[in-house]
């Protein structure tokens, strides 16, 4: 660190000039100063830089309280030392805006034109699309706050009439949507199937998702002169909103593109505008086609879908709105399930070589002939008819004249269901009716599939060619071309199926890719290019038993989110306390220990599992002696399920079910008391905080592009963060001295620009204690992971991944201290969080050894224990792995510690021989970094008496051997009888040496066995 002053340039240009530091150690314990902080540029932008690290710093906040994230009220129970360290870090004064700032009241109407202004300012370098972005971030603050107080009250109206309503309707038009609503410059339309377009609502609250992801991916193109509106989604009990910015548009009058009224009529009329929405579908990877208006008969070349609008406004700027088709519909593919009559056969996925779009009785009897139900029908089967139901999900086969056969109650299920969505009563004479006896044959809905069952943006810029967006609609009837449109976007969706998926699977199966949080799982998914819905397909080839309850649960969360969505849309009275109720009920059938529960479970969750994802369930598990709680973690599905919701529980019955488990096998397992609110959950085509954060990382790298050319740094793409090449290799802490500059000025720039309390700064204070440890300044690591511990805590409560991350850094930092007994404490009550949370997590083989490693070396009297958390660690290390990986893994983790004492107790703990005995399969190269290899060349050629005498103790002894030359080779072969006779070394000092000389050859043999598997795989790469 010395060194540091090294990099210091006299050209100010250099970003680093501003925040390059020397460090100090002084009576109060480090200090960190900045140099040469006169003359930077970046100082005006952000002057939090320029401050001392870990100081007491002042100032004032200018940016509107409406632009940063509010801290949380809340009271999260502590964590064992949350008083430990008191002075952590202060936060920076805020990101001082230019003088260009805008300013934004809640009660600010003008809404696009302040968005398009913003989107209008230069963004060519990293910094302006950081000024954009935090302008955009003011404006998207006061926008959310506008369209959630106006979308709560219209949704908790809107049975009442409307004389007596808040905001009273107004008629837009459209052929789709609800009901619409103008308040405030901001037009907001209830995302429900209205018109029976889409099947039922839940499929229209996909169909606005769709189009918000379209605006997503429309502004990514960056396209300039093609402007969309502000887009919000409102979900609250139960319904979605769609809340929009107003354009300045007049319908027909502005409109120059596409279809106002669902393919009736269609234009093109303006080149200009042509031109900018070919070039951002060619980004896109959009091809062109010809359609037709039904009743003007104009053929127009489109690029995007039929449906799509564009409008030159009278600002004079080209807008482009309705966009929820902009990607192809993914090929839909003939579902149907077999329903047999008893709850004890399984209830089957049938492929299309079983059925067709036209069941015959022939067919049904051969379907059930098949799967060995006929027997049961023979007498009766000559004289059946069959029967179609339409229900919401599809349509149900069923036979008539068949009363003489029992309830099919899993089918019935789904016609209450249907009974219940269309608001009629269940248990009604007239729905009676409607029961089906004997088995039943469910077809899933395909009902315009082609307007939400849409291909990711990933898949459609991976393909090989150019997609239509009205492939396998009507929209494309009058195209030529249509067929090889049709055949195309078949192609992609059979890659899907036939590649994609299958490999992902394999990854997951083969540890090749880890997913161990939900937005990990999703994430992955989506960069693959694979809707959630296709989570059942991905479970039905997972092999690994934790992967497969992890998939359930997320299955499960999904499912049941929509169940309560349709509970709370039901409610005839709107009011509040209505929907807590319902929302409190629906809770206590899940998770409590009642027969409503237990039925809950083993109908009608495994029924909304199948008809939402194909092949969730194996045939074992479809039956109704299984019971899928026991395949999975009910307090991560509680959580999971509040997350999804936006049904948000108090923090201490969150506490009480985490603590105590037990308290599942209860009646009633919340009440209306432990409910906190609902809260309005919302997405938007504003940057989310992690883009945000990506673009600080790259306006610092922008800063310190020259410092990083000239001494030849590697800038890693997936964290965007340096990493040093031979010019820092020969001076490590000068490499060390500049990662931590880096990350100071990231850290800061992130709480400047995010605000303090944001996940990002949570998640940059645990990077900045991690590199403050690596250069030994371990006061201040200390305050910046408690730091970041105690804002998990506050955004996640004590129970969350985040907050054991934060856990376990704070003792990594007590254990570095040499403060064993605060970080037992601290590892102790990580370990015990990651288990209630995941049924199997690799922390818990990390945190097994660490505190191995520290009850077998610091608290001797607690032996048992710490052997069993090494159990514990190992186990987790083999369901996660494959059994001759996690043999090799764990002794490897010993040798990372450079720990021999490790070692031998996993070889006196374990059977050690079960490894040589098998025929180990080639180890996974992410467990043998180089650095791994040479502590193991290390270890081997450690071959001195000296070593082995210390760790028994005897080191007084060493003269002996040294007076007859007797290195550790010979005494390695040496025999008890000839310590005695040759050495006259006493019985209990003989006893130690050859148990010691044991576990030397049984570490010997591990050590060679690893180098050994090395040089094979390296031989076969």
């Amino acid at each position: 660190l010395e060194n540091a002053s090294e990099l210091l340039d006299s050209d100010s240009s250099l970003g680093v000039n501003s925040y390059l530091v020397g460090f100090e150690s002084d009576a109060e314990g480090e200090k960190v100063h900045f140099l040469n902080d006169s003359h930077s540029d970046m100082a005006k932008l952000v002057h939090a830089s320029t401050q001392s690290i870990g100081k007491k710093e002042s100032g004032a906040n200018t940016v509107p309280e409406c632009a940063l994230p509010k801290k949380s009220t809340s009271t999260a129970p502590q964590s064992p030392l949350r008083t430990a360290h008191s002075s952590a870090p202060s936060s920076p004064p805020s990101y001082q805006e230019t003088s260009s700032a805008l300013h934004y009241s809640e009660t600010a109407k003008d809404w696009n034109d302040r968005y398009q202004r913003i989107v209008d300012l230069p963004h060519d370098t990293p910094h302006q699309r950081l000024q954009q972005t935090l302008e955009l971030c003011q404006l998207e603050s006061a926008f959310r706050l506008a369209a959630s107080r106006i979308g709560r009250t219209i949704i908790r109206e809107r049975s009442l009439p409307n004389s007596k309503k808040t905001y009273r309707p107004i008629d837009a038009g459209g052929q789709a949507g609800g009901v619409k609503f103008m308040e405030q410059g901001i037009f907001f339309k209830f995302a429900t199937d209205e018109y029976e377009i889409y099947g039922n609502t839940g499929f229209a609250m996909k169909a606005a998702s769709a189009e918000l992801l379209a605006l997503k991916r429309l502004q990514d193109t960056s396209v300039s002169g093609l402007y969309i509106p502000m887009m919000m989604l409102l979900d609250y009990c139960g319904f979605r909103l769609v809340a929009m910015s107003t354009l300045p548009i007049r319908g027909g009058e502005t409109l120059l593109y596409g279809s106002p009224d669902g393919g009736k009529n269609i234009f093109s009329k303006d080149e200009t505008f042509s031109s900018l929405i070919a070039t951002a579908c060619t980004k896109l990877n959009l091809k062109p086609h010809q359609v037709r208006g039904r009743e003007n008969g104009i053929r127009v070349t489109m690029h995007g879908p039929a449906d799509l609008e564009g409008h030159k406004g009278t600002d004079g700027k080209y807008y482009v709105l309705d966009t929820a088709r902009l990607f192809p519909p993914e090929h839909p593919t003939l579902k149907a399930i077999l329903i047999p009559r008893s709850e004890q056969d399984p209830i089957r996925e049938l492929g299309s070589e079983d059925i067709s779009k036209n069941v015959t009785l022939e067919t049904f009897e051969r379907i059930l002939n098949k799967h060995h139900l006929l027997s049961s029908l023979q007498e009766v089967f000559p004289e059946v008819n069959l029967r179609r139901i339409e229900t919401a999900v599809g349509t149900i086969i069923c036979l008539t004249q068949c009363d003489a056969l029992k309830l099919n109650t899993r089918a019935n299920t789904i016609l209450s269901y249907q009974l219940r969505s269309a608001g009629g009563d269940e248990n009604s004479e007239e729905a009676a009716v409607y029961h089906i006896h004997g088995p039943a044959i469910l077809m899933r809905s395909n009902k315009a599939v082609h307007l939400y069952c849409l291909l990711r943006p990933e898949l459609v810029s991976r393909s090989a060619f150019p997609l239509s967006s009205d492939a396998l609609s009507g929209f494309a009837a009058s195209d030529p071309d249509r067929r090889t449109h049709n055949r195309e976007v078949c192609a992609v969706t059979r890659f899907l199926f036939e590649k994609i998926i299958p490999q992902f699977v394999e990854d997951l199966n083969t540890h090749a890719i880890t997913a161990v949080t939900h937005a990990d799982l999703v994430r992955q998914m989506h960069a693959r290019g694979i809707n959630c819905r296709h989570l059942g397909m991905v479970r039905s080839g997972i092999k690994v038993a934790h992967l497969q309850s992890f998939l359930l649960t997320e299955m499960c969360a999904r499912a049941m989110k929509n169940m309560l969505r349709e509970h709370l849309r039901n409610l005839d009275d709107g009011s509040e306390s209505a929907s807590n109720e319902v929302a409190v009920s629906f809770f206590n059938q899940i998770f409590s220990s009642r027969d409503e529960s237990d039925r809950f479970w083993r109908v009608d969750v495994k029924l909304a599992l199948q008809l939402k994802f194909m092949g969730a369930l194996s045939a074992s598990e479809t039956r109704y002696d299984h019971d899928l709680r026991q395949d999975l973690l009910l307090f991560p599905l509680f959580q999971r399920l509040q997350e999804s919701t936006g049904v948000r529980f108090k923090l201490g019955a969150q506490k009480r079910l985490f603590d105590h488990p037990r308290f599942f096998d209860r009646k009633y397992v919340v009440s209306i008391s432990d409910l906190d609110c609902m809260h309005v959950k919302l997405k938007s085509i504003f940057p989310t905080h992690t883009e945000i954060e990506k673009l600080v990382h790259a306006v610092v790298l922008e800063e310190e592009k020259e410092i990083i050319e000239r001494y030849s740094f590697h800038v890693d793409a997936k964290y965007d963060m340096p990493f040093s090449t031979s010019a820092f290799g020969a001076n490590a802490r000068m490499e060390t001295s500049y990662r931590l500059l880096f990350n100071t000025k990231v850290h800061k720039r992130v709480e400047a620009v995010l605000g303090p309390d944001c996940e990002q700064a949570l998640y940059s204070n645990l990077a900045l204690a991690d590199a403050y440890t690596s250069v030994d300044m371990t006061s201040l690591a200390l305050d910046h992971a408690l730091t970041g511990l105690h804002n998990a805590e506050d955004l996640f409560g004590s129970f969350s991944e985040v907050t054991v991350q934060g856990l376990v850094a704070c003792g990594e930092i007590y254990e570095k201290t040499q403060n064993f007994e605060e970080a037992i404490v601290y590892y102790r009550q990580a370990l015990s969080g990651i288990e209630r949370l995941y049924k199997c997590h690799p922390l818990v083989g990390r945190l097994g050894v660490k505190l191995f490693f520290l009850m077998e070396r610091h608290n001797p009297m607690a032996k048992l224990e710490a052997h069993g958390y090494l159990k514990q660690g190992f186990e987790a290390y083999l369901s996660l792995y494959k059994k001759d990986d996690a043999w090799l893994l764990v002794p490897l983790l010993g040798l990372e510690n450079n720990d021999r004492v490790f070692i031998e107790t996993l070889i006196d703990q374990t059977e050690i021989r079960d490894v040589f005995a098998s025929d180990l399969s080639q180890v996974g190269r992410q467990f043998w970094p180089p650095a791994v290899l040479d502590i193991v060349q290390k270890e081997a050629s450690r071959n001195d008496v000296a070593t082995l005498l210390s760790q028994v103790g005897l080191l007084q002894l060493l003269p002996v051997f040294e007076a007859e030359e007797i290195g550790l080779d010979e005494l390695m072969e040496m025999t008890d009888e000839e310590l005695r006779d040759n050495l006259g070394l006493k019985t209990g000092h003989r006893k130690k040496i050859m148990e010691a000389v044991k576990k030397r050859k049984r570490l010997l043999q591990v050590i060679e066995r690893i180098r050994s598997m090395v040089k094979k795989e390296r031989q076969e790469e």
